[in-house]
């Protein structure tokens, strides 16, 4: 939650170390969850008891599980509703349930699936050497919850009922405040208290708005390199359900969100809040947006000559056979409806690796202030290759083009963009039908022009 403290209450401290149970004590290593699932949650747990003793998961209430071993956890895809069962049987200790849960809550941690929602309750889980495991967001003051030790081994478990909303969270381990290892959700936090600038998020149904997911470091085997990529996931979306989305791959993913804190101070350009407020309105289909983040090597990555050390070749190669197989094997993006855009350098390689790979993007094309000047030395540009004989885009891809500055001096690009515009026109898109040009005349090369034109992409490109 922006701008609240985290403050650790010393009674909260106090409590969690005379009720800890079976804790050694020890340091955190949440990198524990990123790990595969160990042959131990597979196979079954090491700890014993008979369900009674302090400390151990679960509540004694009347919805606790009656099922026989196996059902629902006899399906692995249905791990959610297995842990959900197993997590609410106080005399699960020692017994094949146990086992299950154990199993069950590996493969949540493997896919960084947590938090679990069933029936208006969410379970947090951690699982790691460590004392005592609290969680705490604005859905309690930000007053750290203890999370129960599962039977004595290093799972722990909450149980905690949540109303349909958004709400952000960290967990609180042995005393230091970290992000949710086995969580892929998060939101920027501009606090300058949250040394990580995020905080994890549990979205419900019902909360009205979407949510980003970070996935650091993925590699590169075409560029030999590694980048966040960054994943915002529309209002409502199920992850066990099956209605397939548009999908929106950004350029400079690290910019193109609400991240106050970035872009020279400039901010991102907030897409995730414009889908939100469009799609409330009815005013787009709303996409699953994948920002792939820069790196150090943009200029060569978003270029397509030896003048720049381009390597456009190989980052469209990386978008194509790396990235997308691997996000939509995790996502529900519609191949049919799947759009590429970027700003400046980003809006010259969308166009670059949309022609390498025409297949590949058929639902649209954006540039903002396009950088269609690079590599006419050389007679590859853009505006040349829309203009030459091999050109292999056609209409009706809708196409969205949009720039600042003057036409009379160029400025931001202008009149490169409008020289795209009119090779495109005279290939035969059509202004208004699948070919949109905005000019904002006089604005500035910066993430807060984009900012103002991003719903303009939007509409366009994701009409209702």
């Amino acid at each position: 939650m922006r701008g609240r403290p985290w403050i650790v209450p010393a009674t909260w401290m106090l409590v969690l170390g005379m009720t800890a149970c079976g804790a050694d004590g020890g340091s955190a290593d949440g990198a524990d969850v990123r790990d595969e699932v160990d042959a131990e949650s597979e196979s079954g747990a090491d700890g014993e008891g008979d369900g009674s003793s302090d400390g151990e998961v679960g509540r004694e209430t009347d919805d606790a599980a009656e099922a026989e071993a196996g059902e629902p956890c006899a399906d692995p895809a249905a791990w959610r509703d297995c842990f959900a069962a197993r997590a609410t049987d106080p005399t699960i200790c020692g017994t094949a349930g146990e086992a299950e849960l154990r199993a069950a809550a590996g493969r949540g941690f493997e896919q960084r699936a947590f938090p679990v929602a069933r029936g208006g309750d969410v379970w947090f889980a951690w699982r790691g050497d460590a004392a005592t495991v609290g969680v705490a967001g604005d859905f309690n003051g930000w007053v750290p919850e203890e999370l129960a030790r599962l039977c004595a081994t290093d799972l722990f478990v909450l149980r905690r009922p949540l109303a349909a909303g958004f709400y952000e969270y960290k967990l609180v381990v042995d005393g230091a405040w970290t992000l949710d290892p086995a969580n892929r959700g998060f939101a920027f936090d501009d606090y300058e208290g949250n040394p990580e600038r995020k905080n994890s998020v549990v979205d419900l149904p019902g909360s009205g708005r979407g949510h980003l997911e970070w996935w650091p470091d993925v590699a590169s085997p075409e560029l030999g390199n590694t980048r966040d990529v960054f994943v915002y996931l529309p209002p409502d979306y199920d992850p066990e359900g099956a209605e397939r989305y548009p999908g929106l791959y950004l350029h400079d993913g690290q910019n193109v969100f609400d991240d106050d804190s970035c872009c020279f101070g400039h901010g991102g350009w907030e897409v995730n809040l414009a889908i939100d407020r469009l799609a409330a309105e009815g005013a787009i289909e709303p996409p699953i947006v994948v920002g792939v983040a820069n790196t150090s090597d943009r200029m060569s990555e978003y270029t397509q000559c030896a003048e720049f050390s381009g390597t456009g070749d190989a980052y469209g190669r990386f978008l194509v056979e790396t990235l997308l197989p691997r996000i939509e094997a995790y996502y529900r993006i519609d191949p049919a409806r799947r759009a590429l855009a970027g700003s400046s350098l980003g809006g010259n390689i969308s166009f670059v690796v949309a022609q390498a790979h025409p297949a590949a993007f058929r639902g649209g094309l954006g540039s903002m202030s396009g950088a269609f000047w690079v590599c006419a030395a050389e007679g590859s540009s853009v505006p040349q290759a829309i203009r030459g004989s091999g050109f292999p885009l056609a209409p009706p891809l809708p196409i969205y083009l949009d720039h600042g500055g003057f036409v009379a001096d160029n400025s931001d690009g202008a009149a490169d963009t409008v020289a795209v515009r009119d090779a495109l026109l005279a290939r035969g898109w059509t202004l208004g039908s699948d070919l949109f040009y905005v000019h904002e005349e006089g604005a500035e090369h910066d993430e807060a022009a984009w900012r103002r034109r991003v719903p303009g992409l939007l509409e366009a490109l994701f009409p209702p």
